[in-house]
């Protein structure tokens, strides 16, 4: 047996027990010699003494060395049992928020259930930080870091040890309310949150404005078990990114269907854009004065082969937030621009294209090297070109906007504020930038020649554009009544119904041929 009796088996034992035989040995020879008794038994009492020295040495060392190692291999098992703990510990908190994790949530929501029963009253908040992905690509993932680290401090410090704060991943957050009694509780907590996310984050000796999505759903309302409400708030949250409607919403069997819905839409969009499914009409618009065609703007149209057509208004905010919307607005750019070159070698008299560019687009690092290289690649002068911003895209990330805005200025292309009225606080960053054209909402311009205060807010709209060196596009006009009024108030240019309708690239170049 390895390491049991046999001294070669251990071998620093074994000469460790040798050494100290020997020395005994030596020692007890010394002294008989100088003792008076010096005989053969006394030298074989030395030599067994010294051999029985040896092996209980040998034996106390190695049972003392089997020990040490038990020891050892216990001290081992524990530091590994602490280890795992740790470990474990980490795996259930974020590494740079030090907030509980999805697994956290999972684990400690299923110990409440259990502890307390399915019928205590539980929000699911599921928060989605808009924007993070675009700080991140243009300021950097540090900033993005730093974002979300503040936007963790201001949750704890608001919200402290009452509900469970949980980060999830990337840019969104989820938020358990314990022992909620009304949904007004949750509203006045939800509208807190958004408040408080809302506080200037200063990066860089800048301020930073910073908004939020959030989904809700209710236990025992919307679900039961963890996996049932994580879904179901996060279907919200979706289903709230898409409407814009609200920046908050409830779950719902209408939520959920529509949510649904739009799920079967976007795998359609993907289809569409593959089979060239999409295509455009043009609608004229009139310049008042010359009483001439000023431009054409581009609509894109969809005629699906089962759902018929498609008005943009029903898929198009439903795409805006994916990368599709970048796909449609590329075609649109594309097919605008072959069109108008087509027109100038027919000779039609339509002196420039509009396109409507959505504000993921405009925010983009590649609009304006998309926009010159289609310039080239159909020989279009840069001021044959207006782009389209709605007013509600461009109160968001105005300084990436800003920047491309300059740099197409600088090409010569022209900019328009589309559906002008409908947003917030345009109005104060106007002067901020070079702008062309104001496009008056359809809204105002309905109820013009019959109610006082939309025609209040037309000249209100107009004056301000004459004082800041911009132009007007009226649109909506479906009467000779509104045209009139509006060419009376000093409107340039006019879009509408009354003016001409959206038609196919054919259409128009029949139009242009009897005009010219």
């Amino acid at each position: 047996m390895k390491g049991e009796g046999f001294p070669h088996t251990n071998k620093p034992i074994y000469k460790e027990a040798i050494k100290i035989s020997v020395f005994y040995f030596i020692f007890e020879f010394i002294l008989l010699l100088t003792s008076e008794i010096l005989d053969l038994k006394g030298s074989m009492i030395i030599v067994i003494t010294s051999l029985m020295l040896f092996f209980f040495v040998y034996h106390s060392m190695n049972k003392l060395m089997k020990m040490d190692k038990t020891d050892d291999k216990n001290d081992i098992i524990q530091e590994n049992k602490e280890l795992e703990k740790t470990i474990e510990i980490i795996g259930l908190y974020d590494t740079l928020t030090r907030l509980p994790n999805r697994r956290y949530l999972e684990k400690r929501f299923e110990n409440i259930i259990n502890n307390q029963g399915k019928y205590w009253n539980y929000a699911f908040l599921y928060i989605d930080i808009d924007g993070l992905k675009h700080i991140n690509d243009t300021l950097g993932h540090n900033a993005g870091d730093s974002l979300l680290l503040h936007i963790a401090e201001n949750l704890k410090k608001l919200l402290g040890n009452k509900h469970l704060i949980c980060r999830m991943g990337d840019d969104e957050f989820v938020i358990i309310l314990c022992n909620i009694k009304s949904k007004n509780e949750v509203e006045e907590i939800v509208r807190n949150i958004q408040e408080k996310i809302k506080e200037p984050w200063i990066y860089e000796n800048k301020n930073f404005y910073i908004s939020t999505t959030i989904g809700i759903a209710l236990m025992p309302k919307d679900g039961f078990d963890y996996i049932s409400l994580l879904k179901n708030a996060n279907i919200s949250m979706e289903y709230c990114k898409v409407n814009n409607k609200t920046n908050y919403c409830y779950f719902n069997e209408d939520v959920q269907r529509e949510f649904v819905d739009n799920i079967s839409l976007l795998n359609d969009v993907k289809g569409a854009i593959t089979k060239h499914e999409f295509t455009l009409n043009y609608q004229l618009i009139e310049d008042t004065k010359k009483g001439k065609f000023h431009s054409a703007e581009s609509l894109i149209r969809w005629n699906h082969p089962e759902r018929g057509n498609v008005p943009p208004m029903n898929f198009i905010p439903v795409v805006e937030n994916t990368s599709l919307i970048l796909d449609i607005t590329d075609y649109v750019i594309d097919e605008a621009l072959r069109q108008k070159s087509v027109w100038n070698n027919m000779g039609l008299k339509i002196p420039k294209i509009s396109i409507n560019i959505s504000a993921k687009s405009f925010r983009s690092a590649d609009l304006v090297s998309i926009i010159n290289n289609k310039l080239k690649e159909y020989d279009i002068d840069s001021n044959e070109l207006i782009l389209e911003l709605t007013e509600t895209g461009f109160v968001e990330d105005l300084d990436d906007i800003k920047r491309n805005i300059i740099e197409l200025k600088r090409l010569g292309v022209e900019i328009a504020i589309d559906d002008f009225g409908t947003g917030y606080s345009s109005l104060a960053r106007l002067k901020d930038l070079q702008i062309d054209y104001l496009k008056l909402d359809r809204t105002f311009i309905m109820s013009i020649d019959t109610d006082d205060s939309s025609r209040k807010v037309v000249i209100s709209v107009i004056q301000l554009a004459k004082a800041l060196g911009l132009k007007i596009i009226a649109e909506g006009i479906e009467t000779k009544e509104q045209y009139d009024l509006l060419l009376e108030l000093g409107c340039e240019n006019a879009q509408g119904f009354y003016i001409h309708r959206p038609a196919s690239a054919m259409e128009i170049e029949k139009l242009g041929k009897v005009v010219s």
